[in-house]
């Protein structure tokens, strides 16, 4: 993030630099340094911003799909959660999702693909305008409750807390 924010401050001195030059005196440049140029087509174009942008309001989910829960990890007994990082843009459009923890490796991907699924009302700075965010999605894996005797919800019969116990 310093990198392009230093290729930007780089770039905007050069182009003042420039204009404060008559129309037909060359531009004076560092031995080393790209011309202005070559700096503007090195910024990444639709990259993802900083992390955190102060917001009036949040973006609010309208589609959100839930992770596939992989069948390994439901045969393994296997629960936890993933918390994604994803860059929403202006539109409420996921564009890119990464985690940032994860209680086991095997939600990963599954945790991923549901996020870029998602869909949002975007974010709004107080001026109305609508901005691009990072937010933070947390997808949680958890296994039904098993029925049957001997479980929770099953067929055993269970003991009546009003009857004391026979000694």
């Amino acid at each position: 993030m310093k990198t392009i924010l230093a290729v930007l401050l780089l770039a905007a001195m050069t182009c003042a630099a420039q204009e404060q030059k008559p129309s037909g005196a060359p531009a004076a440049q560092n031995p080393g340094t790209p011309p202005a140029s070559a700096l503007a087509s090195a910024v990444p174009q639709k990259e993802p911003g900083p992390d955190f942008i102060p917001v009036q309001k949040q973006p609010v989910p309208v589609q959100n799909p839930g992770p596939v829960y992989p069948e390994s990890a439901r045969r393994a007994g296997l629960e936890g959660t993933a918390y994604v990082k994803v860059f929403v843009d202006e539109a409420g459009i996921a564009r890119k999702a990464e985690i940032i923890k994860s209680d086991n490796e095997i939600f990963n991907q599954p945790s991923i693909d549901a996020a870029l699924q998602w869909k949002f009302e975007p974010a709004l700075l107080n001026t109305g305008k609508k901005v691009a965010v990072w937010v933070t999605i947390p997808f949680k894996f958890r296994l039904a409750p098993k029925s049957g005797p001997g479980y929770p919800g099953g067929d055993a019969p269970r003991p009546d807390p009003l009857k004391k116990p026979m000694h």
